[in-house]
């Protein structure tokens, strides 16, 4: 007769195989789940790049496209060195519209010391005696100056004046206050 065969060992092994294929689904389960993680992190980085090298790229061309306008921005603002050329141009304003033009009380904050991009003001009394038309065009040439400034005060008034041809003669006073800034020193080569 045979002797009786234990399903002991089986059972074991079964048992062992078991829980290792467990262990094993266990770990395939989690190395998915951390592939799947990092292959989202990496597609939202490549999203991100690219919608990093979209917005360089419309900077670049909002660069580009604005290079003429940038030009011209610091022809707006009276370089602190150039404050007496700016009271040249308000004084030839007089002879362009035919008035007799005078300045008074002109004072301009001192940036001697300061450093680049530094905003001051200078500000000018101007007082003009002549026609009508002359005087509006002292106030239409003073507006229109390319600086940025602020012409305020506007005091018009007849006075009794008289031309030398005898017509009736007119007086405007204004303040102009315009921008001085710093300006950077060039490089040099």
């Amino acid at each position: 007769m045979k002797p009786p065969q234990s399903h002991k060992p089986f059972v074991v092994l079964a048992f062992a195989i078991t829980i290792f294929v467990g262990a094993l689904y266990c770990y395939m389960y989690w190395q998915v789940n951390v592939s799947v993680a990092k292959a989202m992190v990496a597609r939202e980085l490549a999203h991100t790049e690219e919608d990093n090298k979209l917005r360089e790229k419309d900077l670049v061309k909002l660069y580009q496209s604005t290079a003429a306008d940038r030009a011209l921005l610091g022809s707006f603002f009276i370089p602190s060195d150039k404050t007496v050329q700016f009271i040249e141009a308000v004084e030839s304003i007089g002879p362009q519209a035919g008035a007799e033009l005078t300045l008074s009380s002109i004072e301009a904050d001192p940036l001697d010391k300061a450093v680049p991009g530094t905003r001051g003001n200078v500000h000018a009394r101007v007082d003009a005696e002549g026609s009508w038309t002359a005087i509006y065009r002292v106030l239409l040439f003073a507006e229109r100056l390319p600086y940025k400034l602020m012409v305020d005060n506007v005091h018009i008034d007849t006075s009794g004046l008289v031309s030398a041809k005898g017509s009736r003669g007119w007086r405007i006073s204004f303040d102009i206050n315009a921008v001085l800034i710093v300006a950077p020193t060039p490089p040099t080569p």
